[in-house]
């Protein structure tokens, strides 16, 4: 574990989760992907999107999904109809390196 420049260790992302390597070029914020239903640790819920965090874009409005706590952890559902438009957006915002708006299932 790397020290932060204060001498002491970084903050875990989440309880029982390592630190994020000092340098990490995404952090403790970064997405795999927004999927039907995500579970999301304190760094995810104030990451920046735009001008404000995760949670409050989330709650902005009814097509960024809704947000619940279960059994101490916050719950994310974004319609499923919206997913694609949410992936784009939190890309843009750099929440998800793996974004790849390119590629299609087939």
């Amino acid at each position: 574990m790397t020290a932060s420049p204060t001498g002491s260790p970084p903050a875990p992302c989440s309880p029982g989760r390592p630190p994020a390597p000092t340098g990490a070029p995404y952090g403790c914020a970064a997405l795999r992907m927004a999927y039907p239903v995500n579970i999301l640790v304190p760094s995810h819920v104030r990451a920046p999107v735009g001008d404000r965090a995760l949670r409050d874009w989330i709650a902005a409005s009814p097509e960024h999904g809704s947000l619940e706590q279960v059994d101490g952890r916050v719950v994310w559902r974004p319609p499923q109809e919206s997913i694609r438009r949410v992936n784009s957006t939190l890309a843009e915002a750099g929440l998800l390196p793996a974004w790849n708006p390119r590629r299609t299932r087939r």
